[in-house]
């Protein structure tokens, strides 16, 4: 088997490449922002792909997508994930259409391209505080409380017209944050041996509101392929939880949890997924995100009693089986599925 490995400009074909390293599978890196990227690709003539997107600028993540837009029925059904999850990856706007087109739980939230729309919205609302996100970002990045009509309104008419040049940074002891937001594409473009240069980008033109939950808790929930992990997130400096550059809260994921995450997959064909799930005060669980790669510093993404492993359902049961399954990004994974997706391909060719 060799796989194609796309790289971009972040720099997520290493651990991919790693991983292959690590299992003697042969691969060929693809790279799409290479102005003969099309060339690569029909020379490499790969049996499998591994597709991540680039999130860290909306040009980077737009050229990306596509450009394997254009090479869709050439690698469909030979990649991994699934070409539609990587479409909603890194976007809220994308996420929401996502959970209220297939009937998921989740929280509750609106997007707003008319900004008279989002200030009747605002005027009509009677519960805060408000959620805002901005369409990408992780590690709760671009996201913000808000608690009053007021200053949703003034966030609204800054998201219109600002570009939010100052959101997050309203008093003088922020201003070293203000001016660290904008050292840090510098700082990028050194670790990337000064050949890409990631500009610092702004929503402008829309406002993305999410409703604020009670929460008991918020779980990650992960699936790729037949492994199932699961762990308490914990809250960053920020006081928001997130999963993206932390060890998580090791305890054993709820098995209702397990099975409702199950049901969605299989209801929508999800192979690979990380679902952020927040659960209320009265115990109902609530689709926060999805995202279909993740940070994973972790060996593995889930200890029992300080035990690595994974959960498989065998014979209508989750079953322990101990083990560090996560290494190289989890990427060890998805080449198991690759390897899977291709050989049950090829079997099927056979009999035909």
């Amino acid at each position: 088997m060799k796989i194609g490995v796309f790289s971009d400009p972040q720099g997520h074909e290493k651990a991919i490449v790693d991983a292959c390293i690590d299992r003697n599978v042969d691969y060929v890196i693809i790279d799409i922002f290479a102005p003969n990227w099309i060339e690569q690709f029909e020379k490499a003539e790969c049996d499998g792909y591994i597709v991540r997107p680039p999130t860290k600028t909306r040009l980077w993540r737009n050229v990306f997508l596509n450009r394997i837009w254009l090479i869709k029925d050439r690698i469909e059904g030979k990649c991994v994930p699934e070409l539609e999850s990587i479409l909603y990856y890194e976007s809220k706007i994308m996420m929401s259409d996502f959970y209220k087109l297939n009937e998921l739980p989740h929280v509750s939230s609106n997007t707003f391209f008319n900004i008279k729309e989002a200030l009747h919205f605002t005027k009509q609302t009677k519960s805060f505080p408000k959620i805002i996100k901005s369409d990408g970002g992780n590690s709760g990045l671009g996201v913000k409380k808000i608690n009053s009509k007021v200053k949703l309104m003034f966030q609204i008419y800054k998201s219109f017209f600002t570009k939010n040049i100052f959101r997050g940074y309203h008093t003088i002891s922020d201003l070293p944050k203000f001016v660290k937001s904008y050292l840090k594409p510098i700082k990028m473009y050194e670790n990337m041996n000064r050949e890409y240069f990631p500009y610092t980008e702004r929503g402008q033109g829309y406002i993305h509101i999410q409703e604020h939950v009670d929460m008991k808790t918020e779980w990650r929930v992960i699936k790729i392929g037949n492994s199932y992990f699961g762990f308490r997130k914990p809250k960053g400096k920020n006081g928001l939880r997130s999963g993206s550059g932390f060890l998580g809260d090791w305890v054993d994921p709820p098995k209702e949890l397990l099975n409702l995450v199950k049901v969605w997959c299989e209801k929508l064909k999800i192979s690979s997924m990380s679902f952020d799930i927040f659960e209320d005060l009265e115990g109902n669980y609530l689709i926060n995100e999805m995202q279909v790669f993740f940070g994973s510093i972790s060996p593995s993404q889930m200890y029992i009693d300080g035990v690595p492993g994974r959960y498989m359902w065998i014979n209508g049961n989750w079953v322990f089986e101990e083990g560090e399954f996560c290494r190289f990004n989890c990427n060890l994974l998805r080449i198991e599925m690759l390897n899977e997706m291709i050989y049950k391909k090829e079997l099927a060719a056979s009999f035909n």
